[in-house]
């Protein structure tokens, strides 16, 4: 059977729970990802690759992200491997890579450091722009860093991958500037998620306890007072889009007067950068 007549049997089955758009696409990216071909490909497919097509819908069905089935996800202009140790990369993060490019493309070699890297996909997409830059990164998860370490061999970069528990002391030098996509979804929030994100992210990367959700960002800011962080640098943070009236607080309480909220291409406010006077 040819892959446009597979396809064209699966999309009435994968329209049981995705429209007629979403189900496509769907389609289209398991078929790029696996033979390289495009829905119309004229390519007969093997036996085997029958059934890992059927496969595939069937786990679709099940709530499982393509993502997952394909075991890639595209994310400013390269391709990442992900599995359920890391966070699926999401377009409000290439808009924080973005910024961040933005800011150091023009500047010579400085020293960056991502904490809590999960697929690596913040450090190695700022390295392949700007490859200049002396780029680390630190997770707590070993599974997690074994991913990333992937990454950087397929994509030929050089990124320092280091175990490291943001809450024990950093011992790393000093850093030009820090960035971080932290945990900061209150457990009150899983209510309200998709089964999508709840069964198959690793939870370590999404959650923080309701009665102290900005944790991770004290700790940061911590960070900086400990002088991780040169007078002169920033940190860029990606944030929940509620979050602004108390990380404000928290910056204040803290003697920050110098940041600023960005909003993403919805409208939400997603990023802070925080400057070292």
């Amino acid at each position: 059977m040819k892959i446009q007549e597979k396809a064209k049997e699966l999309l009435p089955v994968l329209m049981q729970e995705f429209d007629e758009r979403e189900a496509s696409q769907l389609l289209k990216v398991m078929v790029m990802d696996w033979f390289g071909v495009s829905l119309t490909s004229s390519k007969v497919l093997t036996e085997r690759e029958a059934q890992q097509f059927d496969d595939g819908v069937k786990v679709l069905l099940a709530g499982k992200p393509v993502q997952h089935v394909t075991g890639k996800a595209f994310f400013y202009e390269s391709e990442f491997v992900v599995n359920e140790n890391v966070l699926i990369p999401r377009p409000e993060t290439e808009e924080l890579v973005h910024y961040i490019y933005n800011d150091y493309k023009s500047k010579a070699s400085v020293k960056m450091l991502d904490i809590g890297t999960g697929s690596g996909c913040i450090p190695l997409s700022l390295k392949k722009a700007m490859p200049q830059h002396d780029i680390s990164a630190i997770d707590v998860s070993e599974k997690a860093l074994v991913v990333a370490k992937q990454n950087a061999q397929l994509l030929e970069l050089e990124v320092s991958f280091v175990l490291q528990d943001v809450f024990e002391p950093i011992d790393l030098g000093q850093f030009d500037v820090l960035m971080s996509n932290p945990p900061y979804i209150p457990h009150v929030d899983k209510a309200m998620m998709s089964d999508k994100v709840l069964d198959y992210e690793p939870h370590l990367a999404l959650f923080v306890p309701d009665e102290d959700w900005l944790l991770y960002y004290r700790r940061v800011l911590e960070l900086v007072k400990e002088g991780v962080l040169v007078k002169g640098g920033k940190v860029y943070f990606e944030i929940h889009h509620l979050a602004v009236e108390a990380l404000t607080e928290l910056l204040h309480k803290m003697s920050f007067t110098d940041f600023e909220f960005i909003q993403d291409l919805q409208g939400a406010d997603r990023m802070l950068i925080v400057h070292n006077k």
